[in-house]
């Protein structure tokens, strides 16, 4: 069980809120995971805006998100 979501500086780069990013791992269900233990996740936040999130679980399981790509990116 996740005691504890933490978020990198650089999953924010591209625009994307500590509040979209929590509400898209608590209301979203998690897609998978990728070969080197990547968590994935696609959602909408509040505001209805996609969001592709990537983190892994560490050892305390908390949950550390280093990737959160609004999809709008992916379409450029």
């Amino acid at each position: 069980m996740c005691t504890e979501v933490r978020v990198t500086e650089s999953a924010l780069k591209h625009g994307a809120t500590l509040d979209s990013i929590a509400w898209i791992i608590s209301t979203a269900d998690m897609i998978g995971a990728d070969w080197q233990g990547g968590l994935w996740w696609l959602g909408n936040d509040r505001d209805g805006e996609a969001l592709e999130i990537i983190a892994r679980t560490l050892d305390d399981n908390t949950i550390m998100v280093y990737h959160a790509l609004p999809m709008k990116w992916r379409k450029r």
